[in-house]
């Protein structure tokens, strides 16, 4: 899937992301992709976690959740068809789910000027690309049916594109981690060996 906008097609860039012959993982962003994707990034901060210390605020940490969109859809009913369950599941996790969304984001600040980084790290990426392309596709009203191409006229075409630079990096990231995986037998290979 690639995304285009004033001629510039997303999967048209050549890979960012490869796995080195010493383990780690090459990183190879532009500078103009740091700054730009690091922007978008460093700005999730605020946006990642629901206002968990404000004392004015009396509603408890789901209830935040439910009013804003994007929270809603970073921190989703575990049980759609009760919502009470849900509210009390979230009001136990939310707090920990947040923590570990803002500790990814610092990783990504602390290697936003890497050249390598290493399973951990990549790992980090992978969860805060994810959680950037939640919060804007939330925010574009994202659809699996909207045009690849983006207007240039589209006021949204900047945020258009880093949705779809962020898919395509995640894509990569992926691809590298699931690389290093151990290879599983077959289940037929499993039962050969079985009682």
């Amino acid at each position: 899937m690639g995304h285009d906008v004033a001629g510039l097609t997303v999967t048209a860039l050549p890979p960012r992301v490869a796995r080195l012959s010493d383990g780690r993982i090459a990183f190879l962003l532009s500078p103009q992709e740091r700054v730009i994707v690091g922007g978008y990034l460093a700005g999730l901060t605020d946006r990642v976690a629901p206002p968990l210390d404000d004392p004015a605020d009396e509603d408890d940490d789901a209830a935040v959740a439910e009013r804003d969109p994007v929270l809603a859809r970073l921190y989703p009913d575990a049980i759609p068809a009760d919502p009470s369950a849900s509210a009390a599941f979230r009001d136990l996790v939310i707090r920990d789910l947040a923590d570990l969304r803002l500790a990814r984001l610092a990783t990504v600040v602390e290697t936003i000027d890497a050249t390598t980084i290493d399973d951990a790290q990549a790992a980090a990426w992978l969860g805060a690309l994810n959680d950037l392309r939640l919060v804007l596709g939330t925010e574009l009203g994202v659809a699996e049916d909207d045009p690849e191409v983006i207007a240039e006229d589209d006021p949204d075409a900047e945020r258009r594109l880093v949705y779809a630079y962020a898919a395509w990096l995640e894509d990569q990231l992926v691809e590298v981690l699931a690389g290093a995986l151990p290879d599983l037998a077959d289940d037929d290979d499993a039962g050969a060996g079985g009682a």
